[in-house]
């Protein structure tokens, strides 16, 4: 986590291509807003700015209650880059400028929708792959954006659980749906048979 000046912090997300800007107040208060190309930030000052930062490689931008979210084609240079976000960020909060034209649609799937899409990725994609091996990937639940699996069989415990879940499970779910906060493993990857995290001592 790194804290950056006027009451933000900004941390990477597990696939380093995004960064997620935390505020101590309320930047946007409509419904949550997502902004996939330039064109679509037209009229919505602060996501419009950001996809016009120069050499920023932004590909879409999220503004939602104290958060905003910001995904680029490259995991290089985040600190500059994170640097000038908030730049625009705290310009527009100390003009009580609106970050989002509150008429721009969402663009976000429901959480019934994220489930439905997210579960037959499982069963189609993902799941297929790694029965080979005896494993086996469950969706536990989803809460906005943000997707919660277990691995189980053959993945729960493996050395590998940690690369199928980034460059297979989390990958396969961002392609379908670039609006996903962050996929994250609840497994208890110490109590499998062969696991690769040793159980605490007593």
């Amino acid at each position: 986590m790194t804290a950056t000046p006027f009451g933000i912090t900004a941390r990477l997300a597990g696939n380093l291509l995004t960064c997620k800007f935390k505020f101590t107040a309320k930047i946007h208060d409509g419904g949550p807003k997502y902004f996939r190309k330039s064109e679509e930030a037209k009229g919505s000052p602060v996501p419009e700015r950001i996809f016009a930062l120069e050499d920023a490689a932004v590909e879409s931008v999220k503004v939602e209650g104290d958060s905003l979210a910001v995904t680029r084609d490259s995991f290089e240079d985040w600190p500059s880059v994170a640097k000038r976000v908030a730049a625009v960020v705290r310009e527009a909060a100390e003009a009580g400028e609106a970050f989002c034209d509150p008429d721009a649609p969402s663009n976000i799937r429901s959480v019934d929708e994220i489930k439905e899409t997210a579960q037959n990725i499982l069963d189609v994609q993902i799941n297929p792959a790694v029965a080979s091996h005896g494993g086996e990937i469950s969706l536990i639940d989803v809460k906005g954006t943000t997707v919660f699996v277990k691995l189980g069989g053959g993945c729960q415990g493996c050395g590998m659980a940690s690369m199928t879940l980034k460059q297979g499970v989390e990958r396969a779910l961002r392609e379908a749906m670039p609006e996903l906060d962050e996929v994250l493993d609840v497994t208890d990857h110490a109590s499998g048979d062969n696991p690769y995290y040793a159980p605490s001592k007593k």
